[in-house]
């Protein structure tokens, strides 16, 4: 049935084709217990995020599932498996190590029990990572995983970082312990962590004990060894950040939001193109971009754009408890055109949350698309009548105007701009004022003062937009991509 998720952070997402499911995290009903009916009920749902129509379904999980968790690794067989291993309960040092598996066609859930000795496992933590690997030569199928934070009853904090690397074979249902050449990463957790072409993995960022890291480190997943990558000098690199969304897909891995060195979140979002290893920082609005332990996903459409879906994480307030951080339901989608070598900033071509607020810009950037589409028709055969029109939604997202999204206030600076945008309105002057929320007295005066002049009571109508007369502040705050509604 439809619906959408319960308000979280620090859930699992993972993409199948054109679904997503998302399970698990924090929500602020979760209690600081080892279980309880509101964590079985967290546990036994599995959401749905169906791509092509962007709505959310439930779906009621079967078998046994991992414990509603935050901060567990999770990834795909690339088919229609689901691995969900470890994260933290929420209370006190309880961590777990186990492995469970979910059938995305039945949404039931098993585990995946080791048939060796416990201590060739992975030590019970969080915040780790985890990618599916088939050796091409041997077709030994299983689960690497690396890194997180979890027990050290050896140390007075009770807890410890670490760079293990264990891999689970899922044939033999067996763990190993990796030794791993190279110059790897420190002991760290709450980095990113995706499988990268064929025989490889991609690490960046994470905490370390004594840091926060903007390093990237390749792994070899057939020769089990770390490379790690040089920045280059002068090159667009994001700062080091800890718990961020990550995304990949085909070259490209997007990096968004998460926490620096000194636990202040970060407003940025960044995309790699790992055959060029070159950044470039994405235009996002900072109020989607700037989130912690959220999901990311990347994925290529049809049409060959790069499509970025964020679901949930917090605004995270410091000092505030886990289950109580400002939490984000909504979903956030931006969809780029391509990644354009020579510009410093990717600015998507259309982007919406599914807020109540987010499908009203959706429906005006499908408007304005649709306008864009019109008038190119129009023009061909009355350029002149239909070219400011076109100048106006041309304006709204125009980085000369330093606003890529249209939405920044207009002030009367931009009067004869505007005034160029509306010169071949004439008999229906009037209508662009009540567009603008303009009232029909104010209209009638402006009309009187003016003594009819079309040009002076546009000129009047735009001033009085400016200063947000009547009803401007609800119906059409002055900004381009307001004035290209109204028109």
């Amino acid at each position: 049935m439809e619906g959408e998720p319960e308000a979280r952070w620090g859930h699992c997402a993972v993409r199948i084709e054109q679904k997503i499911f998302v399970w698990s995290g924090c929500t602020s009903r979760s209690p600081d217990v080892h279980t309880s009916s509101i964590k079985e009920s967290l546990a036994s749902k599995v959401y749905i995020f169906q791509i092509n129509n962007s709505k959310w379904y439930i779906e009621s999980a079967r078998g046994d599932p991992p414990c509603a968790t935050r901060g567990s690794a999770f990834t795909t067989n690339g088919d229609k498996m689901i691995f969900n291993f470890g994260g933290y309960c929420g209370h006190n040092l309880c961590f777990y190590n186990d492995l469970h598996q979910l059938d995305s066609d039945t949404i039931i859930w098993s585990t995946k029990n080791p048939k060796n000795s416990d201590s060739l496992a992975p030590m019970k933590k969080q915040d780790c990572g985890m990618v599916y690997y088939q050796n091409p030569t041997t077709c030994v199928a299983g689960l690497c995983v690396v890194g997180g934070a979890g027990i050290d009853s050896s140390s007075k904090k009770g807890w410890k970082y670490t760079n293990e690397v264990h891999f689970f074979d899922l044939n033999e249902s067996t763990w190993s312990k990796c030794g791993v050449k190279g110059n790897g990463p420190p002991p760290c957790s709450g980095f990113s962590f995706h499988a990268f072409k064929e025989n490889q993995a991609i690490l960046f960022g994470g905490r370390s004990e004594n840091e926060i890291s903007n390093d990237i480190y390749f792994l070899n997943l057939e020769e089990w060894s770390w490379n790690k990558i040089a920045k280059p000098l002068g090159s667009p690199w994001p700062n080091g950040r800890e718990s961020h969304a990550f995304g990949y897909c085909d070259q490209f891995l997007t990096v968004v939001g998460g926490l620096n060195n000194d636990d202040v979140i970060m407003e940025d979002a960044w995309i790699l193109n790992t055959d060029s290893m070159e950044w470039k920082e994405m235009a996002l609005p900072s109020e989607n971009s700037s989130r912690v332990n959220a999901t990311a996903i990347l994925h290529q459409t049809k049409s060959k754009d790069l499509q970025l879906i964020l679901y949930g994480g917090s605004k995270y307030v410091r000092g505030t408890d886990q289950n109580q951080q400002p939490m984000l339901s909504h979903t956030f989608i931006a969809i780029f055109d391509t990644v354009i070598d020579g510009h410093k900033k990717i600015v998507p071509s259309v982007w919406y949350d599914l807020s109540p607020m987010g499908l009203q810009v959706k429906r005006l950037n499908d408007t304005v698309n649709q306008l864009k589409a019109q008038l190119d028709k129009l023009e061909s055969h009355q350029p002149m009548q239909y070219q400011h029109k076109k100048t106006t939604l041309v304006r709204m997202s125009s980085e000369p105007h330093g606003d890529v999204y249209g939405d920044s206030q207009l002030g009367k600076q931009h009067i004869k701009d505007i005034l160029e945008d509306v010169s071949d309105i004439t008999d229906n002057w009037e209508n662009l004022g009540i567009a603008l929320g303009l009232h029909d007295t104010t209209l009638m005066k402006i009309k009187k003062e003016s003594g009819g002049n079309v040009d002076e009571c546009k000129r009047r109508i735009i001033t009085a937009w400016i200063d947000q007369q009547d009803m401007v502040r609800k119906a059409c705050p002055p900004s381009w991509k307001g004035l290209a509604a109204a028109i």
